[in-house]
């Protein structure tokens, strides 16, 4: 009811494309298929093999990749359109804890002690990656749950041993969820080739960037998020009238085409 055109009949309007998933992921993911297309057209010999997956769980915790890897191997190298440019050499880890107390009064008295990192004791910093984050606290009866989206600086089990010091007497924790950071090096091969590409095109500055998001890398070994996002462009996804400039979808296929290429023919 909040979207100007029907949400899954894309629209076209002032040189922006209207439709859910126009930016995450289905835009992207269909500016991948043709930049491999324009690849095979060109004729070019490539050194391996071009594969494009379609993920299909990425918002309720990416299972299908494990699944996926249970029969396939993992790419040499890649990337998903599913963050920023330029290319994001690094995610935070993230981790879910839960937390039980005797009863609905005390989880509510804990939550007004301990609003933030700071009242925590995880004000962790990290020079790269900034300050560790607490995010989606949510009270339910006698429970809060929460995410943390930390650094390499530390990791769920150090957070897990600061939490149980601030809870009181017969109040528990348990870790249930940690997805590692992802960490690739910046002057690597697979930086390096999706930079060059970013920087082609747009003529900006590529140097990688770090991201406190999670994406497909956290689950698929050996690839980055690359786009689709430009500097400057937030809070458009997940949101009524989803849109996507044209011109930028254009440009998305232009760097994509040219990192399949410099991927399938480099030395990794």
């Amino acid at each position: 009811g909040e979207w100007t055109t029907p949400p899954y009949e894309p629209a076209i309007r002032d040189n922006r494309i209207y439709a859910r998933g126009a930016l995450d992921n289905k835009g992207p993911v269909l500016a991948c298929l043709y930049a491999l297309k324009a690849v095979w057209d060109s004729g070019m010999k490539l050194n391996r093999p071009v594969w494009i997956i379609f993920g299909t769980s990425e918002e309720t915790g990416m299972e299908d990749i494990p699944a996926y890897l249970t029969v396939k191997k993992p790419p040499v190298a890649g990337f998903t359109p599913d963050c920023k440019y330029p290319v994001v050499y690094a995610e935070r880890g993230r981790s879910v804890y839960e937390l039980t107390f005797a009863d609905e009064a005390q989880a509510a008295a804990w939550c007004e002690v301990h609003p933030d990192e700071a009242s925590l004791k995880l004000d962790i910093r990290d020079p790269e990656f900034g300050i560790l984050q607490l995010r989606n606290r949510k009270q339910n009866g006698n429970t809060v749950t929460f995410a943390a989206s930390y650094p390499p600086a530390t990791d769920a089990e150090r957070i897990l041993a600061i939490l149980e010091e601030s809870l009181p007497e017969g109040a528990g924790t348990a870790l249930v969820s940690d997805w590692k950071p992802v960490f690739f090096r910046k002057d690597g091969p697979l930086c390096a080739s999706l930079q060059w590409a970013y920087e082609t095109v747009t003529g900006l500055d590529g140097t990688p960037v770090t991201t406190t998001g999670g994406t497909y890398a956290k689950r698929m070994p050996n690839i980055v998020p690359f786009g689709p996002s430009f500097p400057g462009q937030k809070g458009i996804a997940h949101l009524p009238d989803e849109w996507m400039d044209v011109d930028d979808l254009m440009k998305n296929l232009e760097i994509y085409t040219l990192a399949i290429a410099d991927l399938a023919t480099r030395e990794l």
